[in-house]
C-alpha cells in the first residue's frame, strides 16, 4: 500500500521506503493532494484541471491531466480510480493520506 504525506514534508512512500520518480514531480504531488483531500467524493475532471493547468484551453487542460493520470497509473498502480465519466478520486484501498487520517481523527474528536 502506497502512503502519501502532504502534512509537513511532501512524499510518498510504498512499505516505509520514499519512492523517487515521475510521481514525484510537483503537479503530480499537487494532483495526489488535492484527490487524497478530497476523500471518497472525488474531484471533477473540470476542477482538476482549473487548478493544475489554469493557463490551459479545455483541449490541452484535459490532454494535461489525462497524461499525468496516465502516468501516475502507470508508475503506481491502480491508486486512482475513475467514479463515473468526469469525476476523479483515489483508491482507499491502495493509497493512504495523512491528511484523510487527520482529517477521521478531528471528526472523531480525538
Amino acid at each position: 500500500m502506497l502512503r502519501l504525506r502532504t502534512l509537513g514534508s511532501v512524499s510518498l512512500e510504498r512499505e516505509g521506503r520514499v519512492l523517487r520518480g515521475r510521481a514525484g514531480q510537483r503537479r503530480r504531488f499537487a494532483l495526489l493532494a488535492v484527490l487524497a483531500r478530497a476523500g471518497e467524493r472525488g474531484v471533477s475532471r473540470d476542477k482538476l484541471i482549473g487548478l493544475l493547468w489554469p493557463e490551459a484551453d479545455a483541449e490541452h487542460g484535459r490532454h494535461s491531466l489525462s497524461q499525468c493520470l496516465y502516468s501516475l497509473r502507470s508508475e503506481l498502480g491502480a491508486v486512482i480510480a475513475q467514479v463515473g465519466m468526469d469525476v476523479v478520486r483515489l483508491d482507499p484501498a491502495e493509497i493512504r493520506a495523512d491528511v484523510i487520517d487527520f482529517s477521521g481523527t478531528i471528526a472523531a474528536g480525538d
